[in-house]
Order: structure tokens, then sequence, then C-alpha cells
């Protein structure tokens, strides 16, 4: 490269065979430095966004389409079908939510000070409260049987717990930012 040759841009995608590398394309968005904040590295804030916007797309789907047809269920199968839907369910749900719980307090433990961690790790306790507050329970006591009222307090109590996820998936899509 000669003296009035440009310099060359910063490489920002892939590097060889072995595909992108990330921790370059988003060292510039996490925050760091004199203020107190650590480096979080850039495969943790994509899985957490990852697992939160997976967890957010199924709160929705179960909030509108799923928990109201619990009451069509017929009364003398529901119990089974409610002991078969809590397995099944947590084997899709758990380790998902595992997943964004460890990444989401990875993320406040590295940076505590950070205003989208603070947000972030007040909404997942949120929706952990309610998930086993008050969901888990009410699952518990529908597998005694069919109880209308109680299905229409499972189907508000998750609404109040799909807002709070949707408000945990514009914080993920806001550390990407």
């Amino acid at each position: 490269m000669g003296p009035a040759d440009p310099p060359e841009p910063p490489d920002r995608g892939v590097r060889g065979p072995q595909g992108p590398d990330w921790s370059d394309t988003m060292s510039d968005r996490v925050p760091s430095g004199d203020d107190g904040l650590h480096d979080l590295p850039a495969w943790v804030l994509l899985t957490h966004a990852g697992s939160t916007l997976f967890l957010v797309g199924l709160a929705w789907f179960v909030f509108v389409v799923h928990y109201p047809l619990f009451a069509r269920i017929p009364a003398e199968s529901f119990a089974g079908y409610e002991a078969a839907h809590v397995r099944r369910t947590t084997y899709v749900v758990a380790p998902v939510m595992l997943i964004e719980f460890a990444t989401g307090l990875c993320i406040f433990v590295l940076a505590p000070a950070w205003p989208p961690g603070l947000v972030g790790i007040a909404l997942l306790a949120a929706v952990w409260g309610l998930t086993f507050g008050v969901q888990v329970p009410q699952h518990r006591r529908l597998e005694a049987g069919l109880d209308l009222a109680l299905v229409g307090r499972l189907v508000r109590t998750h609404g109040i717990r799909t807002l709070a996820w949707t408000g945990r998936g514009a914080v993920a899509i806001w550390m990407l930012a």
C-alpha cells in the first residue's frame, strides 16, 4: 500500500471459513470504559435476544390461541389433557427460559448500571414471579379438572405476563441497538 492509497476499511464481516466474527461486529455497541461497565460478550447479547424473542412469540401464541381453547376441551378429558400439556410445555419452555435467565443475569452482573440491563432484569423478575407464583399454581389446580373461571384467570394473568415478556423483547432489541 503506497502513500496515496486509502486505508483499508475495518474487516467487520466474514473471516475465512470459520464464519462471522460476532465479537468484532458488536464491540462498539456494548457499554464499557471508565463509567464502571464491563464489556459484554456479543454472544451473550445475541443469545439473550434470541431466547427472549422466541419466548415473546410463544407467549403471544399461548395468549391468543392456546389458553383460550382450554374452554373447548371436554370436561371429562380435561385433567389428563392438562397434565400432558404441562409436561410437554415444560420440555419446550424450560430450556429457553433458563437460557434467557442465565444470559439476563450475566448482562446484569457484568453491567449492573446499564439502563437496558436494569429494565431487563426487573422485567425478568416480573416474568419469573408471574410464572412460578401465579401460572404454575393455576395449572396445578387445573390438573384436578376443568374450571372455566380458573381458565379465565389463567388467560388474564398470562396476558400480564405476555406484556412483561413483550417489554423484555423491546429491551433485548434496545440492547442490540
